[in-house]
Protein backbone atom coordinates (compact mmCIF):
# COMPACT_ATOMS: atom_id res chain seq x y z
CA UNK A 1 0.00 0.00 0.00
CA UNK A 2 1.24 3.49 -0.82
CA UNK A 3 2.37 5.71 2.04
CA UNK A 4 0.45 8.61 0.48
CA UNK A 5 -1.82 9.24 -2.49
CA UNK A 6 0.59 11.48 -4.34
CA UNK A 7 2.86 9.89 -6.97
CA UNK A 8 6.07 11.50 -8.21
CA UNK A 9 8.26 10.07 -10.98
CA UNK A 10 11.51 11.53 -12.33
CA UNK A 11 12.68 10.74 -15.86
CA UNK A 12 16.40 11.09 -16.59
CA UNK A 13 16.62 11.20 -20.38
CA UNK A 14 19.62 11.00 -22.68
CA UNK A 15 19.88 14.01 -25.02
CA UNK A 16 21.65 11.94 -27.69
CA UNK A 17 19.59 12.52 -30.83
CA UNK A 18 15.85 12.84 -30.26
CA UNK A 19 15.03 9.15 -29.99
CA UNK A 20 15.40 8.84 -26.22
CA UNK A 21 13.41 12.01 -25.58
CA UNK A 22 10.51 11.01 -27.83
CA UNK A 23 10.52 7.48 -26.40
CA UNK A 24 10.41 8.86 -22.86
CA UNK A 25 7.66 11.28 -23.90
CA UNK A 26 5.59 8.38 -25.25
CA UNK A 27 5.90 6.54 -21.93
CA UNK A 28 5.11 9.68 -19.92
CA UNK A 29 2.04 10.31 -22.07
CA UNK A 30 0.82 6.75 -21.53
CA UNK A 31 1.48 7.06 -17.79
CA UNK A 32 -0.55 10.28 -17.65
CA UNK A 33 -3.50 8.55 -19.32
CA UNK A 34 -3.43 5.98 -16.51
CA UNK A 35 -3.26 8.63 -13.78
CA UNK A 36 -3.24 12.30 -14.79
CA UNK A 37 -2.34 13.36 -11.23
CA UNK A 38 1.15 11.83 -11.39
CA UNK A 39 3.79 14.54 -11.01
CA UNK A 40 6.54 14.16 -13.60
CA UNK A 41 9.94 15.80 -13.60
CA UNK A 42 12.15 15.38 -16.66
CA UNK A 43 15.90 15.82 -16.20
CA UNK A 44 17.72 16.31 -19.50
CA UNK A 45 19.20 18.78 -21.97
CA UNK A 46 17.04 17.41 -24.78
CA UNK A 47 14.80 20.26 -26.01
CA UNK A 48 11.82 20.93 -23.79
CA UNK A 49 9.66 21.46 -26.88
CA UNK A 50 9.85 17.71 -27.64
CA UNK A 51 8.01 17.03 -24.39
CA UNK A 52 5.65 19.99 -24.59
CA UNK A 53 4.48 19.09 -28.09
CA UNK A 54 4.14 15.39 -27.21
CA UNK A 55 2.23 15.68 -23.94
CA UNK A 56 -1.24 16.95 -23.17
CA UNK A 57 -0.60 17.30 -19.43
CA UNK A 58 2.11 19.53 -17.93
CA UNK A 59 5.43 18.30 -16.57
CA UNK A 60 8.30 19.87 -14.68
CA UNK A 61 11.43 20.21 -16.82
CA UNK A 62 14.90 20.53 -15.26
CA UNK A 63 17.63 21.32 -17.78
CA UNK A 64 20.63 19.35 -16.58
CA UNK A 65 23.34 17.29 -18.27
CA UNK A 66 22.06 13.78 -17.61
CA UNK A 67 24.15 11.85 -20.12
CA UNK A 68 26.95 12.10 -22.69
CA UNK A 69 26.25 9.19 -25.02
CA UNK A 70 28.14 9.97 -28.19
CA UNK A 71 29.29 13.34 -29.44
CA UNK A 72 28.28 13.79 -33.07
CA UNK A 73 30.36 15.41 -35.81
CA UNK A 74 27.25 15.23 -38.00
CA UNK A 75 23.93 13.44 -37.40
CA UNK A 76 25.38 10.46 -39.30
CA UNK A 77 28.98 10.54 -38.01
CA UNK A 78 30.25 10.16 -34.44
CA UNK A 79 33.09 12.22 -32.95
CA UNK A 80 34.93 9.72 -30.76
CA UNK A 81 37.78 11.97 -29.48
CA UNK A 82 35.19 14.52 -28.34
CA UNK A 83 33.12 11.75 -26.75
CA UNK A 84 36.16 10.66 -24.76
CA UNK A 85 36.89 14.23 -23.69
CA UNK A 86 33.33 14.75 -22.47
CA UNK A 87 33.27 11.44 -20.61
CA UNK A 88 36.45 12.38 -18.75
CA UNK A 89 34.59 15.33 -17.24
CA UNK A 90 31.38 13.40 -16.59
CA UNK A 91 32.40 10.04 -15.11
CA UNK A 92 32.69 8.79 -12.46
CA UNK A 93 29.84 10.81 -10.99
CA UNK A 94 30.80 13.31 -8.30
CA UNK A 95 29.21 12.61 -4.94
CA UNK A 96 28.28 16.27 -4.49
CA UNK A 97 26.38 16.22 -7.81
CA UNK A 98 24.50 13.08 -6.84
CA UNK A 99 23.66 14.51 -3.42
CA UNK A 100 22.29 17.80 -4.82
CA UNK A 101 20.10 16.00 -7.33
CA UNK A 102 18.85 13.56 -4.68
CA UNK A 103 17.95 16.50 -2.42
CA UNK A 104 16.05 18.12 -5.26
CA UNK A 105 14.03 14.99 -5.95
CA UNK A 106 13.47 14.38 -2.24
CA UNK A 107 11.91 17.84 -1.92
CA UNK A 108 9.60 16.89 -4.78
CA UNK A 109 8.70 13.60 -3.10
CA UNK A 110 9.92 11.39 -5.94
CA UNK A 111 8.85 7.73 -5.70
CA UNK A 112 10.69 6.30 -8.72
CA UNK A 113 13.46 7.30 -11.12
CA UNK A 114 13.10 6.17 -14.74
CA UNK A 115 16.17 6.32 -16.99
CA UNK A 116 16.23 6.31 -20.81
CA UNK A 117 19.24 5.63 -20.99
CA UNK A 118 20.84 8.33 -18.82
CA UNK A 119 22.90 6.49 -16.18
CA UNK A 120 22.98 9.48 -13.83
CA UNK A 121 19.42 8.74 -12.73
CA UNK A 122 20.35 5.28 -11.43
CA UNK A 123 23.02 6.77 -9.15
CA UNK A 124 20.62 9.48 -7.96
CA UNK A 125 17.87 6.96 -7.19
CA UNK A 126 20.29 4.94 -5.09
CA UNK A 127 21.26 8.03 -3.07
CA UNK A 128 17.60 8.99 -2.69
CA UNK A 129 16.59 5.52 -1.56
CA UNK A 130 13.94 4.93 -4.23
CA UNK A 131 13.78 2.32 -7.00
CA UNK A 132 15.32 2.95 -10.41
CA UNK A 133 13.94 1.65 -13.70
CA UNK A 134 15.94 1.47 -16.93
CA UNK A 135 14.19 1.66 -20.31
CA UNK A 136 16.49 0.68 -23.17
CA UNK A 137 17.04 -1.11 -26.40
CA UNK A 138 20.80 -0.70 -25.90
CA UNK A 139 23.07 0.74 -23.22
CA UNK A 140 26.13 2.91 -23.72
CA UNK A 141 28.63 0.29 -22.58
CA UNK A 142 27.39 -1.93 -25.44
CA UNK A 143 27.85 0.93 -27.90
CA UNK A 144 31.32 1.88 -26.63
CA UNK A 145 32.64 -1.67 -26.97
CA UNK A 146 32.27 -1.41 -30.74
CA UNK A 147 34.84 1.42 -30.75
CA UNK A 148 37.46 0.03 -28.35
CA UNK A 149 39.90 -0.98 -31.10
CA UNK A 150 39.84 2.60 -32.38
CA UNK A 151 39.59 4.37 -29.01
CA UNK A 152 40.87 2.12 -26.18
CA UNK A 153 40.31 4.95 -23.73
CA UNK A 154 36.59 4.19 -23.80
CA UNK A 155 37.16 0.86 -22.02
CA UNK A 156 37.04 2.07 -18.38
CA UNK A 157 33.88 4.05 -19.09
CA UNK A 158 32.24 1.04 -20.71
CA UNK A 159 33.08 -1.04 -17.63
CA UNK A 160 31.82 1.64 -15.21
CA UNK A 161 28.56 2.09 -17.09
CA UNK A 162 27.95 -1.64 -17.48
CA UNK A 163 27.99 -2.06 -13.69
CA UNK A 164 25.79 1.00 -13.20
CA UNK A 165 23.18 -0.04 -15.76
CA UNK A 166 23.12 -3.56 -14.33
CA UNK A 167 22.40 -2.13 -10.86
CA UNK A 168 19.02 -0.64 -11.86
CA UNK A 169 16.21 -2.19 -9.83
CA UNK A 170 13.99 -2.80 -12.86
CA UNK A 171 14.84 -3.36 -16.50
CA UNK A 172 12.41 -2.70 -19.36
CA UNK A 173 13.74 -3.67 -22.78
CA UNK A 174 12.05 -2.17 -25.84
CA UNK A 175 11.97 -3.75 -29.27
CA UNK A 176 13.94 -3.59 -31.52
CA UNK A 177 16.30 -4.81 -28.79
CA UNK A 178 19.99 -4.85 -29.67
CA UNK A 179 20.85 -7.93 -27.63
CA UNK A 180 19.20 -10.65 -25.61
CA UNK A 181 19.45 -10.72 -21.86
CA UNK A 182 17.42 -10.84 -18.71
CA UNK A 183 14.87 -8.10 -18.14
CA UNK A 184 11.73 -7.61 -16.08
CA UNK A 185 9.65 -6.73 -19.12
CA UNK A 186 10.13 -6.90 -22.88
CA UNK A 187 7.82 -4.47 -24.67
CA UNK A 188 6.91 -3.69 -28.25
CA UNK A 189 8.47 -0.63 -29.90
CA UNK A 190 7.87 2.57 -27.95
CA UNK A 191 6.89 5.49 -30.13
CA UNK A 192 4.63 8.50 -30.17
CA UNK A 193 1.27 8.07 -31.88
CA UNK A 194 -0.60 10.37 -34.24
CA UNK A 195 -3.42 12.46 -32.81
CA UNK A 196 -5.15 14.39 -35.60
CA UNK A 197 -7.13 12.77 -38.44
CA UNK A 198 -5.22 12.24 -41.68
CA UNK A 199 -7.79 14.33 -43.55
CA UNK A 200 -7.09 17.34 -41.30
CA UNK A 201 -3.33 17.10 -41.84
CA UNK A 202 -3.59 16.78 -45.60
CA UNK A 203 -6.05 19.65 -45.83
CA UNK A 204 -3.70 21.87 -43.78
CA UNK A 205 -0.83 20.93 -46.11
CA UNK A 206 -2.91 21.59 -49.22
CA UNK A 207 -2.65 17.95 -50.34
CA UNK A 208 -5.68 16.21 -51.82
CA UNK A 209 -6.94 13.07 -50.03
CA UNK A 210 -5.99 10.72 -52.88
CA UNK A 211 -2.64 12.32 -53.82
CA UNK A 212 0.51 10.36 -53.05
CA UNK A 213 2.41 12.01 -50.19
CA UNK A 214 6.03 11.33 -49.21
CA UNK A 215 7.47 12.81 -46.01
CA UNK A 216 11.21 13.49 -46.27
CA UNK A 217 12.16 13.82 -42.61
CA UNK A 218 15.82 14.68 -43.10
CA UNK A 219 16.03 18.19 -41.62
CA UNK A 220 19.42 18.62 -39.93
CA UNK A 221 20.66 15.20 -41.05
CA UNK A 222 22.23 15.93 -44.42
CA UNK A 223 23.07 19.63 -44.45
CA UNK A 224 24.31 19.52 -48.05
CA UNK A 225 20.95 18.33 -49.40
CA UNK A 226 18.18 20.60 -50.60
CA UNK A 227 14.90 19.54 -52.27
CA UNK A 228 15.68 19.97 -55.94
CA UNK A 229 14.93 19.01 -59.49
CA UNK A 230 14.73 15.26 -58.96
CA UNK A 231 11.54 15.72 -56.97
CA UNK A 232 9.92 17.79 -59.72
CA UNK A 233 10.41 14.77 -62.00
CA UNK A 234 7.65 13.05 -60.03
CA UNK A 235 4.74 15.50 -60.31
CA UNK A 236 2.28 12.79 -59.29
CA UNK A 237 3.80 12.81 -55.78
CA UNK A 238 3.61 15.55 -53.15
CA UNK A 239 6.81 15.77 -51.12
CA UNK A 240 6.62 17.24 -47.60
CA UNK A 241 10.01 18.49 -46.42
CA UNK A 242 10.72 20.06 -43.00
CA UNK A 243 13.19 22.93 -43.55
CA UNK A 244 14.94 25.67 -41.62
CA UNK A 245 12.71 28.35 -43.15
CA UNK A 246 10.12 30.50 -41.42
CA UNK A 247 7.06 29.93 -43.63
CA UNK A 248 4.99 27.04 -44.90
CA UNK A 249 5.20 27.28 -48.67
CA UNK A 250 4.52 25.09 -51.68
CA UNK A 251 6.81 25.15 -54.70
CA UNK A 252 5.53 22.88 -57.43
CA UNK A 253 5.06 19.48 -55.81
CA UNK A 254 7.21 20.25 -52.75
CA UNK A 255 5.61 21.45 -49.51
CA UNK A 256 8.23 23.10 -47.29
CA UNK A 257 7.48 23.14 -43.57
CA UNK A 258 8.98 25.86 -41.35
CA UNK A 259 11.28 24.93 -38.48
CA UNK A 260 8.66 26.16 -36.01
CA UNK A 261 5.92 24.10 -37.61
CA UNK A 262 2.71 23.49 -35.70
CA UNK A 263 2.48 20.01 -37.23
CA UNK A 264 3.08 17.16 -34.80
CA UNK A 265 5.58 14.82 -36.43
CA UNK A 266 3.66 11.55 -35.81
CA UNK A 267 0.65 13.18 -37.52
CA UNK A 268 2.79 13.86 -40.60
CA UNK A 269 4.10 10.29 -40.58
CA UNK A 270 0.61 8.79 -40.50
CA UNK A 271 -0.65 11.16 -43.20
CA UNK A 272 2.14 10.07 -45.59
CA UNK A 273 2.19 7.17 -48.03
CA UNK A 274 5.93 6.73 -47.39
CA UNK A 275 8.62 8.25 -45.17
CA UNK A 276 12.28 8.90 -46.01
CA UNK A 277 14.49 9.32 -42.94
CA UNK A 278 17.69 8.50 -41.10
CA UNK A 279 17.55 5.06 -39.50
CA UNK A 280 16.94 5.93 -35.85
CA UNK A 281 14.81 4.51 -33.08
CA UNK A 282 12.10 7.18 -32.98
CA UNK A 283 11.75 7.25 -36.78
CA UNK A 284 11.39 3.48 -36.87
CA UNK A 285 8.91 3.33 -33.98
CA UNK A 286 6.68 6.11 -35.30
CA UNK A 287 6.62 4.67 -38.83
CA UNK A 288 6.02 1.19 -37.38
CA UNK A 289 2.83 2.23 -35.60
CA UNK A 290 1.65 4.32 -38.56
CA UNK A 291 2.22 1.26 -40.79
CA UNK A 292 3.82 3.35 -43.54
CA UNK A 293 6.62 2.15 -45.87
CA UNK A 294 10.06 3.42 -44.90
CA UNK A 295 12.97 4.57 -47.06
CA UNK A 296 15.86 4.61 -44.60
CA UNK A 297 19.44 5.90 -44.60
CA UNK A 298 21.58 3.51 -42.51
CA UNK A 299 24.33 4.54 -40.11
CA UNK A 300 26.91 1.79 -40.76
CA UNK A 301 29.35 2.97 -38.08
CA UNK A 302 26.72 3.00 -35.32
CA UNK A 303 26.23 -0.40 -33.73
CA UNK A 304 22.45 -0.05 -33.32
CA UNK A 305 21.92 0.56 -37.03
CA UNK A 306 22.22 -3.07 -38.15
CA UNK A 307 19.67 -4.13 -35.51
CA UNK A 308 17.19 -1.48 -36.63
CA UNK A 309 17.75 -2.47 -40.26
CA UNK A 310 16.95 -6.12 -39.56
CA UNK A 311 13.81 -5.06 -37.73
CA UNK A 312 12.46 -2.81 -40.50
CA UNK A 313 13.19 -5.42 -43.16
CA UNK A 314 11.47 -8.16 -41.13
CA UNK A 315 8.54 -6.24 -39.65
CA UNK A 316 7.94 -3.31 -41.99
CA UNK A 317 7.93 -2.46 -45.68
CA UNK A 318 11.30 -0.80 -46.13
CA UNK A 319 13.94 0.14 -48.73
CA UNK A 320 17.53 1.18 -47.96
CA UNK A 321 18.63 4.53 -49.37
CA UNK A 322 22.35 5.35 -49.36
CA UNK A 323 23.36 8.74 -47.96
CA UNK A 324 25.40 9.59 -51.07
CA UNK A 325 22.59 8.49 -53.38
CA UNK A 326 20.18 10.65 -51.42
CA UNK A 327 22.36 13.76 -51.64
CA UNK A 328 22.82 13.22 -55.39
CA UNK A 329 19.04 12.76 -55.80
CA UNK A 330 19.57 9.26 -57.19
CA UNK A 331 17.22 7.66 -54.67
CA UNK A 332 14.05 8.65 -56.52
CA UNK A 333 14.48 5.62 -58.78
CA UNK A 334 13.34 3.59 -55.74
CA UNK A 335 10.27 5.73 -55.20
CA UNK A 336 7.83 3.65 -57.23
CA UNK A 337 8.85 0.49 -55.37
CA UNK A 338 8.37 2.21 -52.02
CA UNK A 339 4.93 3.54 -52.93
CA UNK A 340 3.73 0.14 -54.14
CA UNK A 341 3.94 -1.24 -50.61
CA UNK A 342 0.60 -1.36 -48.76
CA UNK A 343 0.12 0.20 -45.36
CA UNK A 344 0.41 -2.29 -42.47
CA UNK A 345 -2.31 -2.37 -39.83
CA UNK A 346 -0.97 -2.84 -36.30
CA UNK A 347 -3.14 -4.51 -33.70
CA UNK A 348 -0.53 -5.64 -31.17
CA UNK A 349 0.11 -4.20 -27.72
CA UNK A 350 1.37 -0.63 -27.48
CA UNK A 351 4.94 -0.60 -26.11
CA UNK A 352 4.53 2.76 -24.37
CA UNK A 353 1.37 1.56 -22.64
CA UNK A 354 3.07 -1.71 -21.62
CA UNK A 355 5.95 0.22 -20.02
CA UNK A 356 3.61 2.75 -18.37
CA UNK A 357 1.45 0.05 -16.79
CA UNK A 358 4.57 -1.62 -15.38
CA UNK A 359 5.79 1.72 -13.96
CA UNK A 360 2.38 2.44 -12.42
CA UNK A 361 2.30 -0.97 -10.78
CA UNK A 362 5.67 -0.22 -9.15
CA UNK A 363 4.83 3.27 -7.84
CA UNK A 364 1.39 2.16 -6.66
CA UNK A 365 2.97 -0.12 -4.09
CA UNK A 366 5.90 2.09 -3.00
Amino acid sequence: MRRNSRIGVAFFVSPHGFGHATRAAAVIGALQTIDSSIEIEVVTTAPRRLFDESLENPISYFEYVSDIGLAQETPLKENLPETLRLLEGFLPFERSKIRRLAERLSARKCDLVVCDIAPLGIAVARALGVPSLLIENFTWDWIYRAYLAEVPGLSPYAHYLAELFESADYHVKAEPACYTGECDLLVNPIGRKARRPVSDIREALGIAPHSRMVLIAMAGTLTDWQPGGALSGHPEVKFVVPTTGDLLETRGNVVRLPSSTAFYHPDLVRAADAVICKLGYSSVAEAYYAGVPLGFIPRPAFRESSVLERFVRDRMHAVAVGADAFVRDEWTSQLSCLLEFPRIHRDGADGARQAAEFIYEIVSRV
